[in-house]
């Protein structure tokens, strides 16, 4: 569901899962439904988002990416 928290951000809408929004049940059966209805798009869906899990999610890469921020903002000895 898109709540307003950066959800957009981690889900990409149909490409790494799919966006409801929030509290609306319809929306969420409809969603669930066309996965279950489209195994072949909930796999690439599955694929995409395990992707950019390891693209941008992991531990190592948010901890480089903190790094990154930090030296930017630190001043240069």
């Amino acid at each position: 569901a898109e709540i307003g928290t950066g959800t957009t951000f981690v889900n990409l809408a149909d490409d790494t899962g799919l966006v409801v929004p929030p509290s609306d049940p319809g929306a969420l059966r409809q969603a669930m439904c066309r996965l279950w209805a489209d195994p072949d798009a909930a796999e690439r869906m599955g694929q995409s988002a395990e992707s950019r899990y390891r693209t941008h999610f992991t531990a190592r890469q948010m901890v480089d990416s903190y790094v990154s921020v930090y030296r930017e903002l630190a001043p240069h000895p």
